[in-house]
């Protein structure tokens, strides 16, 4: 993560512990992405429980590095009221 915005350059770095409550937001996306992917399957796919896992597996472990971003992302933005101009 940068230090700072490259746009507005407000301090990314906040007090110790204070990026704890992403991880909730990041369980979400987690949750909604697995959600998502097993409502497809019951709908339009229609692998075995095996395939499903591993898909799922592999899917959640690629897209981890895009989920800890946008928790972090949506953990700040939803303390900060800074508006850009």
């Amino acid at each position: 993560m940068n230090k700072h915005c490259p746009h507005c350059n407000l301090k990314f770095e906040r007090e110790v512990g204070y990026f704890y409550g992403a991880m909730y937001v990041s369980y979400g996306l987690q949750t909604a992405l697995i959600t998502l992917l097993y409502t497809v399957n019951m709908f339009w796919w229609d692998f075995s429980p095996a395939v499903l896992v591993f898909i799922i597996l592999t899917l959640v472990f690629a897209l981890f590095p895009v989920t800890f971003r946008w928790s972090r992302i949506i953990w700040i933005a939803s303390f900060t009221r800074k508006v850009l101009s």
